[in-house]
């Protein structure tokens, strides 16, 4: 296979969409597995583990472990099945990983200087956020960050931008580019809005910010698939929280 086609079949499987599943399911698993180690730093729209702290804190608490541990074994039984199935096919290879790895990297250092350009542009300001609660070591920037990737874009970009985006067309029949257009604002701007269900106050810099960058997840999510923006997700993150610490 000549490397011009190896790079054309690298982007089509990372697109695809069962193979970028299957991508980020690696990731799914190491925070499953690790936010017990740091609970308090669990994502805020990781919809499972809500669901199993509000069972142990109920009637029926005896059976939140068996949530969590059925759904944490169904992540790893599912990444394995999947992984022999499309291997065998020759549809999938782990391989896949290091590039994607690099590829989303230096998405996340674009996604954060055209994130800053535009706040700046837009508002004539620079975004201040509050990135980190207090002082975290290095394993739980992992688990934030992990946490954040998978299920921030589980809800953002998969489910509200990609649904959204599809009632609109098929649905309601409107135009791709109004469709699209109307996908990534809604999708950006309940991204960016989430921020500030906790305690950091609103800014327009900061909201603006987080707009600009979850326009820009939505896009590539739509040109590179899902696995692509949780990864580029998670390291935009790390860099960021690991960052934030030295200041």
């Amino acid at each position: 296979m000549d490397e011009k086609l190896s790079r054309t079949e690298y982007l089509e499987r990372t697109k695809d969409f069962w193979n970028s599943m299957l991508l980020v399911l690696p990731v799914m698993f190491f925070y499953q597995v690790s936010i017990l180690a740091v609970a308090n730093e669990t994502n805020g729209v990781d919809f499972i583990w809500i669901i199993i702290v509000k069972l142990s804190e109920g009637p029926y608490k005896e059976y939140a472990i068996w949530v969590y541990l059925g759904f944490t074994g169904a992540i790893m039984l599912l990444m394995i099945v999947l992984s022999i199935v499309f291997r065998h096919k020759e549809r999938f290879s782990w391989n896949y990983v290091l590039p994607l790895v690099g590829e989303c990297t230096l998405y996340a250092i674009i996604l954060g200087v055209v994130a800053v350009v535009v706040t700046r542009w837009v508002i004539e300001a620079n975004p201040e956020m509050t990135v980190s609660p207090a002082e975290i070591g290095p394993f739980s920037i992992l688990v934030i960050s992990a946490g954040a990737g998978v299920y921030e874009e589980i809800v953002f970009r998969l489910v509200l931008f990609g649904g959204f985006l599809r009632i609109m067309k098929k649905g309601f029949e409107i135009p791709e580019v109004p469709a699209v257009v109307a996908a990534v604002v809604v999708s950006a701007a309940l991204f960016s809005l989430a921020h500030y269900l906790g305690p950091e106050p609103f800014r327009l810099a900061s909201f603006t910010f987080r707009f600009v960058a979850g326009a820009i997840f939505c896009i590539l999510y739509a040109l590179r698939g899902f696995a692509a923006a949780v990864y580029t997700h998670t390291i935009y993150d790390i860099v960021v929280l690991s960052l934030s610490q030295g200041e």
